[in-house]
């Protein structure tokens, strides 16, 4: 009978290189978790990592919005602050490549934005906004970088 791994077992195999593949077990109802050798892995897990990033930098986003009462880039320290340590954080795992997980930790502003503009429309400075988020991406990057550099 196969098991399902717990959220800290797949945290730590996506830190340490490790993939798990899911297959449908003949014998038994239950999955049975197959170990996929890292150079075929490497690639998938970068991708997860940055898709876990952007879901946690984008909620971060909505929790910083709904915390403070008003738009996060209006007052965005806390959130810059959320994100280069998710970059960081990320970057010291070595869960991809530092400029992937920076731009990934600071992709809730962006992504707030749009919705925010899709669900109570637009204002004229949304391009002003966008190039701050930019800057806010490089910050992201740096603190990633930099983590990278000092864990070499």
């Amino acid at each position: 009978m196969g098991y399902w791994p717990s959220a800290l077992s797949l945290v730590q195999c996506l830190a340490t290189g490790v993939e798990w593949s899911f297959k449908t077990s003949n014998k038994a109802s239950g999955l049975i978790l197959q170990q996929v050798p890292e150079s075929q892995s490497t690639r998938g897990r970068q991708h997860v990592a940055v898709a876990i990033v952007v879901a946690l930098s984008t909620a971060a986003a909505f929790g910083f919005e709904v915390f403070q009462g008003r738009h996060v880039g209006d007052e965005p320290v806390a959130m810059i602050l959320c994100g280069c340590v998710l970059a960081a954080l990320t970057a010291f795992l070595r869960m991809g490549h530092p400029i992937h997980l920076g731009l990934a930790a600071m992709s809730g502003f962006p992504i707030l934005a749009v919705i925010d503009m899709s669900l109570h429309g637009g204002h004229n400075l949304l391009p002003l906004e966008f190039a701050a988020y930019a800057v806010y991406g490089v910050i992201g990057v740096v603190a990633a970088t930099v983590v990278n550099a000092l864990r070499s």
